[in-house]
């Protein structure tokens, strides 16, 4: 009897031990500001464009030092059956690295689930808790993504504006003649599979925001600019596990930089303001 309480106690010990390395793992944490860039010497970016119709214009932003680094989108990895998720928790049965952004939606056996921050997901199997990587996580209520009659010529127009085009990593979107969001990926296959998402909702800003004039249509050099103009300076840091992102708010606009063990996923850049 004695043998057995003490292996019982050993036995608790070690889970204990072991839950506990986990969630330092994946525990968020806020440290100290640091500072990075959009526009690296390590990156070399060139803007293209606009593809236009009515008030929105779309420039693409292309990588011509863009490494083959592994990173897949949810929808790829659920259309390939590679993403299990069982409760709250995330399994990543491929050999390649998931990236689940904020809004993604993702179907567990008891409800669906709206993620609130950007984070990846490890490759082969390793087990990722959505709680320590969302402040929070909605659950999914009447869900119906909004489709505008409006929209359907503006997506004719522009949805395969990025298609053939292997180096192209991102986009700038402008509206009524103003820079309006940007979204710059790690890879052209990562940004393929979100294109027709960012598409959707760019056409839902421009015609929420649609005015009866418009401002001159800026060109590719005054975009290049305004990404150089809100690059670097320093940044809030939060720590999800092995992912970190970066947030910086200034001058009218919201930068945010998503990384994955230092190495760049996604970069988010708007105006507070578009009216």
């Amino acid at each position: 009897m004695k043998n057995s309480i003490i292996f019982l106690w050993l036995l608790l010990s070690v889970t204990a031990q072991q839950t506990s390395d986990v969630t330092s793992q994946h525990a968020v944490s806020t440290i100290q500001p640091q500072k990075t860039t959009i526009l690296s010497s390590e990156e070399d970016y060139v803007v293209t464009g606009p593809y236009t119709h009515d008030n929105l214009a779309i420039f693409l932003v292309y990588n011509m030092k863009m490494e083959q680094k592994k990173f897949i989108s949810l929808k790829k990895a659920v259309a390939k059956n590679k993403i299990i998720v069982d409760n709250r928790n995330v399994i990543n049965m491929s050999n390649e690295r998931v990236y689940l952004q904020k809004g993604d939606i993702v179907y567990s056996n008891k409800h669906d689930l709206v993620l609130q921050n950007n984070f990846v997901t490890p490759a082969n199997a390793q087990k990722i808790s959505l709680a320590m990587h969302s402040d929070k996580i909605h659950f999914r209520q009447n869900y119906e993504p909004r489709s505008l009659p409006q929209a359907k010529p503006y997506i004719v127009k522009l949805q395969d504006i990025i298609r053939n085009k292997s180096e192209v990593v991102g986009y700038v979107c402008v509206i009524n003649g103003k820079i309006h969001r940007g979204d710059i990926y790690a890879t052209s296959a990562l940004f393929h599979d979100e294109w027709p998402k960012h598409l959707a909702l760019r056409v839902q800003d421009a015609i929420k925001y649609k005015k009866k004039t418009q401002k001159a249509l800026i060109t590719s050099q005054q975009v290049e600019k305004w990404l150089q103009k809100i690059s670097g300076g320093e940044m809030k840091v939060t720590q999800y596990g092995k992912t970190t992102i970066l947030t910086k708010k200034e001058r009218g606009h919201i930068v945010q930089v998503t990384q994955y063990e230092q190495q760049k996923i996604h970069q988010k850049f708007l105006f507070c303001k578009t009216e």
